[in-house]
């Protein structure tokens, strides 16, 4: 993934790819339990979820769009 201003790049895992594709085709922010459920062909776990996003937030792939209490 690049960005343009400030020429950077940023290495994604596949598992980080597989949510920010999730994420684009969804056009919104969606909560561990929802990432799950549209995922048909994985079983993460909601905590491996909040694992992968916390990496992609710490990489500025993401941005916390409200919170969730489940």
């Amino acid at each position: 993934l690049m960005q343009k201003e400030g020429d950077f790049i940023v290495s994604l895992s596949k598992s980080e790819y597989e949510i920010l594709a999730l994420l684009w085709s969804e056009n919104r922010g969606l909560t561990a339990v929802e990432i799950n459920e549209l995922v048909k062909d994985k079983s993460w776990k909601d905590t491996s979820i909040h694992l992968i996003l916390n990496s992609m937030l710490d990489k500025g792939i993401v941005i916390v769009d409200g919170m969730v209490r489940s």
